[in-house]
């Protein structure tokens, strides 16, 4: 199983209702979920190295702050699991 999910874990100074309102009448809602949450999805499933990190993280050939131009943050989680 491979899962990426949206995150507002790195933006502390984000407000959730402010983030999601444009997507309050979409079909597709955004939901930004806790890195907790997200790890839940995963049920009983093995976690791949490095388990559930940033997305830039997961297997990265650079640091971080070079693959995204400033420094930024990706605001996502993404993991790969195996069936137990």
């Amino acid at each position: 199983m491979l899962l990426s999910h949206i995150t507002l874990d790195f933006a502390p100074e984000v407000r959730r209702e402010d983030f999601t309102k444009p997507y309050d009448k979409s079909t597709a809602p955004m939901v930004p979920r806790t890195h907790a949450e997200v790890l839940r999805l995963f049920g009983d499933w093995r976690l791949v190295e490095p388990g559930l990190v940033e997305v830039v993280r997961w297997w990265p050939d650079e640091e971080p702050q070079e693959m995204i131009p400033g420094g930024g943050r990706a605001w996502a989680y993404g993991g790969v699991a195996v069936k137990p």
